[in-house]
């Protein structure tokens, strides 16, 4: 799955597909209880929305519920 993800985001794709690709990113690294990368990856995707004239601004729902997860899992 990951060689996947990063062939997806080192690519020229659309913003909202780059979008998706850091969002599974996260969960894998997540699955891999490895924080450090999950909340990297969350900046990414947070950089991502910040900067795209393509993603609507509703978006940002996605990365607060990442977020909100994120946080759930330094908490447990």
């Amino acid at each position: 799955m990951k060689p996947l993800l990063d062939a997806l985001l080192a690519s020229d794709k659309e913003d909202i597909e780059k979008l998706y690709g850091y969002l599974y990113l996260g969960e894998y690294w997540l699955l891999q209880n490895d924080l450090v990368q999950a909340e990297a990856a969350l900046e990414k995707l947070k950089e991502l929305l910040k900067n795209s004239k393509t993603i609507p601004k509703g978006y940002s729902l996605i990365a607060n519920m990442a977020a909100t997860e994120l946080n759930d899992e330094k908490i447990q």
